[in-house]
């Protein structure tokens, strides 16, 4: 990737997130190229999703009222993730969740115990992601319950 000198929007970035231009623009392509793996590892989000947006809210809505257990895949916890993807595990159903500066963003992508699968489209409208799709409590309690994992 050529850096120019005249690519100010990419230096705003790393300015406001209080790095110097080089190092900025490198944690971010980083930070890119980290889930550009991760997705390609998975081998995650294929083309034609088979659940919806609320079939997935439903299986969260249910971890809320405490329907469904979940438990987090993975050594790390809510606060260590801090600015990443967070993986859980639902009664078999693998769902990723953003985890935004320790505050849940939205659902990046969920596969089923039948393995049927849901993954974020960046050309979905506003509010048809899982996590949107939740109550004001329910995304509360359910944040609560993340970070208690």
């Amino acid at each position: 990737m050529e850096v120019r000198d005249t690519d100010h929007s990419a230096h705003n970035a790393a300015m406001t997130l209080g790095f110097g231009l080089a190092e900025g623009i490198g944690t971010m392509a980083r930070r890119v190229a980290g889930e550009l793996a991760m997705i390609e590892a998975n081998g995650s989000c294929r083309s034609a999703s088979s659940l919806t947006a609320r079939d997935v809210s439903q299986v969260l809505r249910d971890v809320t009222f405490g329907r469904r257990f979940m438990a987090k895949v993975g050594s790390q916890t809510w606060d260590e993730v801090y600015a990443s993807h967070f993986v859980v595990n639902v009664e078999g159903w693998r769902i990723t969740l953003y985890n935004d500066c320790d505050e849940l963003d939205y659902c990046e992508e969920c596969v089923s115990s039948d393995d049927e699968n849901w993954c974020v489209d960046p050309g979905d409208r506003f509010g048809t992601d899982p996590v949107a799709l939740l109550s004001t409590w329910e995304h509360q309690t359910l944040e609560r319950m993340l970070k208690a994992l």
